[in-house]
């Protein structure tokens, strides 16, 4: 009777440990499962962020190359300008010159009264396009200014933009070396130190 009950309670025991380990097991398995799924979770959340950073930097670089071919195109058209100025400035000497030679002539011979206003007439209208192409040069070398300094903040937040791609990419890196190794998490600081 006491054997009975003695393997009654052996049996007894076994079943509950068993209960117990298969549910220890059972808890230990869903933290494990846990622990994968918001690894993976982080691990594609920051390629996501890093492919977004990415292309972010690449439509940047086809904006600012986009820029330069601009720039390059006004410069031609202000050189362009800046030789029309100064074609005009050439004639309107020569216009100067032989208006000046018309006045003498009309003095002497008193006929050339028309051709004398006309070439004070050309005078006056190739003044009048000097000034003008003189203030729009002085409007396209204060745009150019401005393009240049929005170009140089650009380019500085670009800078600053790929090091904090950079930072993610080795963080990215650091996590996936420590699942790999299957080390606990260490921080990457010391590492950023060294890099900066």
């Amino acid at each position: 009777m006491a054997r009975k009950s003695f393997i009654l309670l052996r049996q007894s025991v076994l079943l509950i440990q068993s209960v117990c380990r298969g549910h220890l097991a059972r808890l230990k398995y869903d933290g494990m499962r846990r622990e994968a799924s918001a690894l993976k979770i982080q691990r594609n959340l920051l390629m996501h962020l890093a492919i977004k950073a990415y292309n972010r930097v690449r439509s940047e670089l086809r904006f600012m190359k986009q820029t330069r071919a601009a720039i390059i195109i006004q410069s031609h058209y202000r050189n362009y300008l800046a030789a029309i100025t100064k074609q005009c400035a050439c004639r309107g000497k020569i216009t100067l010159e032989e208006l000046l030679a018309l006045k003498k002539a009309a003095k002497q011979t008193g006929s050339l009264q028309a051709s004398n206003y006309r070439l004070e007439r050309q005078i006056e209208e190739l003044t009048c396009r000097l000034q003008l192409e003189t203030r729009t040069r002085a409007d396209l070398e204060e745009q150019k200014t401005q393009e240049n300094l929005k170009l140089q903040l650009a380019l500085q937040d670009e800078h600053l933009f790929i090091y904090i791609i950079y930072l993610s990419i080795l963080f990215v890196h650091r996590i996936v070396q420590q699942q790999r190794s299957a080390a606990p998490f260490q921080p990457f600081y010391s590492e950023l130190h060294n890099h900066i």
